[in-house]
């Protein structure tokens, strides 16, 4: 079996992140009526003829029917995401004690 220690800071971290860049992020037009959003890869996908407004509409219920969320990508995202966070902090933390000694 193989157990595997998991930093909870920084995976709550990581899946609020993909999250966050909805909001920060621009949409990136596919076509003209699928539009994308989500960092670093894109989960979540608009399909209809006009963008919302603001980006917080995209999860009411007049836009719900519109939005597709594509899980799986989703935590491919978090996966990515924490592996980073994971190498900043270790980094960090390599040079600090190197600069403790």
């Amino acid at each position: 079996m193989i157990i595997i220690k998991l930093n909870k800071g920084v995976l709550l971290l990581s899946m609020l992140a993909p999250i966050i860049s909805i909001f920060l992020m621009g949409y990136r037009k596919i076509n003209e009526i699928t539009h994308l959003l989500g960092f670093p890869i894109s989960f979540l996908y608009f399909r209809g003829g006009s963008l919302p407004k603001h980006k917080y509409q995209l999860f009411t219920w007049d836009n719900l029917l519109q939005t597709s969320y594509r899980l799986d990508l989703y935590i491919f995202d978090v996966l990515i995401m924490y592996f980073i966070f994971m190498g900043v902090r270790k980094t960090f933390k390599y040079f600090a004690d190197k600069a403790k000694s």
